[in-house]
């Protein structure tokens, strides 16, 4: 695991292959088609949770449009991202600083199925 902080911009986009281009275009589009029910399902978030929650963690980010969603919702959270795809963290770092949250949102690399050390080294979530 390694943790993702390119801010620059090249580091996980020159390596993406065409597949990961395409994956993360279709979620991107996904998540504009389905943006109302994201809107609903972080608004039920924030009723369970309450307006003050700290630290999230979106495991298996993508290009980060739940992310993104969830920054919207809690103003308040640092939010995490982990993905096993550099490009999908790095288009993620683009759209957070498109929109002002890259501040509050970090990435880190990682296959979940490995031990957490450099994702737990954020939380508690």
């Amino acid at each position: 695991m390694s943790a993702h902080h390119d801010m620059n911009g090249h580091t996980g986009h020159e390596r993406a292959g065409e597949a990961d281009r395409a994956m993360a275009q279709l979620l991107e589009l996904d998540a504009e088609v389905l943006a109302p029910y994201l809107a609903q399902l972080t608004g039920l978030l924030a009723q369970r949770v309450g307006p003050g929650a700290a630290r999230i963690l979106d495991l298996g980010s993508g290009p980060g449009t739940g992310s993104l969603a969830l920054a919207r919702q809690f103003p308040a959270a640092q939010v995490t991202a982990v993905d096993i795809s550099a490009h999908m963290l790095h288009r993620l770092q683009k759209q957070a600083a498109a929109r002002g949250v890259a501040d509050r949102i970090s990435t880190v690399e990682a296959d979940v199925d490995e031990p957490w050390t450099k994702i737990t080294e954020k939380g508690p979530f």
